[in-house]
């Protein structure tokens, strides 16, 4: 075990000779099993910790330079770094870990950013295609009811009498309002702000009361005059738009993740 040098030393000598000193005396306490930190370096030589600091800094740059590794430590470790890390010179375990030196600022990097970011939305291979299936079922059948009601008042009329052409389309034109103002929804590319969307919402609320009002009486008295009770002609009504309208929402909610995506 090499003796490091005694701070009663002569320490008035050339500038570049006391660091050469510095840095032998830092190898060899390395070699030893016990470097020196920098404090201690630096008492030793009757100079501040900083300037030990670089005496250190000095010795572990060039072992990290030199071209052999004489432990035949395994990487890029230093003599210096792989005795700090708990190995000595010569293989063997280190006597006495070097106490953590609190002034060596962490130069460790920081840990990338990992914040999650956002799941694109991917939608069944067939959603596309029973969100139009859906859609295009209850539309017909609504068109169907709203057209059939137009012609409940024959019960009550002369034989042969049949509704105008005109209360005939009035009565089955509500639900493809509806269909027409979902289609608008879903395939226009809004502009951004806050009046376009009360637009949409506003448009498409008084579109989808209203037509649905109206549907919903009329299919309702076709179901009471096909014999229904109150319960299932009060219903029914709701099954045939809330298919065309859940199927319209959802052409209308993937159309909007395509957009985005």
């Amino acid at each position: 075990m090499t003796t490091l040098l005694d701070p009663s030393t002569d320490l008035q000598g050339d500038a570049s000779a006391v660091q050469e000193r510095a840095r032998q005396a830092f190898r060899e306490s390395a070699t030893a099993g016990t470097p020196l930190s920098r404090q201690a370096l630096g008492d030793m030589f009757g100079r501040s910790a900083s300037w030990a600091r670089d005496r250190i800094a000095e010795v572990r740059q060039t072992d990290d330079s030199a071209t052999d590794n004489p432990t035949g430590t395994v990487g890029d470790k230093s003599p210096i770094e792989t005795t700090a890390s708990g190995a000595g010179i010569d293989g063997t375990a280190a006597a006495v870990s070097p106490a953590p030196d609190d002034d060596t600022p962490d130069m460790t990097p920081s840990a990338p950013d990992m914040a999650p970011t956002a799941t694109p939305v991917v939608n069944h291979h067939g959603a596309r295609f029973m969100a139009r299936l859906g859609f295009a079922i209850g539309s017909l059948v609504s068109v169907a009811g709203n057209w059939l009601a137009a012609w409940l008042p024959a019960a009550v009329m002369p034989p042969g009498w049949a509704p105008s052409l005109p209360s005939q389309i009035g009565a089955g034109v509500w639900p493809v309002v509806l269909l027409v103002s979902i289609e608008v929804l879903a395939r226009t590319s809004w502009k951004p702000g806050w009046y376009w969307v009360l637009i949409r919402v506003l448009g498409g609320g008084v579109v989808a009361l209203g037509s649905g009002v109206i549907s919903y009486g009329h299919i309702h008295e076709v179901l009471l005059s096909w014999g229904y009770d109150r319960l299932g002609a009060g219903v029914g009504p709701l099954v045939i738009d809330g298919l065309m309208v859940v199927s319209g929402f959802a052409l209308l909610s993937m159309s909007t993740a395509t957009r985005k995506g």
